[in-house]
């Protein structure tokens, strides 16, 4: 059976990077090709061990690279016919690769060129990681705040009707969990750098399915991913880092009118919405939240830089 390459993007992870490697060796070690860890400028220690553990691969380029650069640096060193992108917060709790390859190697699953699985949380319930391909108007509603009100009518980016209990063909797989075939990888050119970070995934996905080839999730096979969102003290950045990433999206997928819309979205619907709400609920610290984060964008898109640490 072919080998996986894994390669994981560490970022402050603290002891979950190594909980995450330990459980790939305890379970998966037959099908392991090479384990690569790419450490994006971590001040937690989190990626130490990895020096001194000759079954990983340590990649310290010294500075953030952003999630795409970094799964590109990670992945050049492998030859394996698969590559799996695992999130550092993930675990594997039983074999679940081999599986995974087997159904990806039938003849009828050759133009299947992505696979998820389930991401199970502390509770043993299924998370809601599956997504469709956003449109203008699905950034708009989300900048508005529909798609979390009303998510029957505005489709949010997740597919949220979509109960992650049967197999199925899905237009994206989250990223924590992200096999795809090798060849494929390097037909399309890897992940897109000119993200930071979010969305570099979906755009892989779109041109994954550009090529002919189809995304698969398979519901029989699960690992465990840890969910709480980012820590409080870098919201900031990462609103920053989520509305260029639209910004982006939206210049190389849509027209003319679909990059307005999605700009009108980001520069004055939600900075509007995120203030209001947080003057109406006495939220101070959102208010200062979303005036830093715009800042910080304005930093990125015309100042050229901004801090990526």
């Amino acid at each position: 059976m072919p080998a996986v390459d894994i390669v994981i993007v560490n970022w402050n992870a603290g002891s979950q990077l190594k909980d995450c490697i330990e459980s790939l060796f305890l379970h998966e070690q037959a099908l392991l090709g090479s384990v690569t860890i790419v450490d994006n400028a971590s001040v937690d220690g989190s990626a130490d061990f990895c020096r001194t553990d000759a079954r990983v691969r340590l990649i310290e380029p010294g500075r953030n690279l952003g999630f795409g650069t970094a799964c590109n640096l990670g992945t050049a060193g492998g030859d394996s016919d698969y590559v799996l992108f695992l999130n550092p917060d993930t675990r594997f709790l039983r074999p679940t690769l081999a599986s995974v390859v087997a159904f990806m190697e039938r003849p009828e699953s050759a133009q299947i060129g992505v696979c998820g699985i389930r991401l199970v949380g502390e509770d043993g319930t299924t998370s809601n990681h599956c997504a469709r391909l956003p449109s203008a108007m699905t950034f708009l509603n989300l900048s508005a705040g529909l798609s979390k009100f009303w998510p029957a009518t505005f489709k949010p980016v997740e597919l949220v009707e979509f109960d992650h209990e049967h197999d199925s063909t899905v237009p994206h797989v989250m990223g924590a969990f992200f096999m795809i075939r090798r060849a494929l990888f390097d037909a399309i050119g890897g992940f897109d750098e000119t993200f930071f970070v979010y969305y570099e995934d979906l755009d892989l996905s779109l041109r994954v399915q550009q090529r002919g080839y189809a995304i698969q999730y398979l519901a029989s096979e699960s690992v465990f991913h840890r969910t709480g969102g980012t820590s409080r003290t870098a919201r900031a950045k990462a609103l920053s880092y989520l509305f260029e990433s639209r910004l982006v999206y939206a210049r190389k997928h849509y027209g003319i009118l679909g990059r307005s819309i999605v700009g009108v979205g980001i520069f004055l619907v939600e900075p509007v919405r995120r203030i209001g709400h947080g003057l109406l609920s006495g939220s101070g610290e959102q208010v200062r939240e979303t005036i830093k984060a715009m800042r910080r964008l304005l930093a990125i898109l015309f100042g050229g830089h901004a801090d990526r640490t």
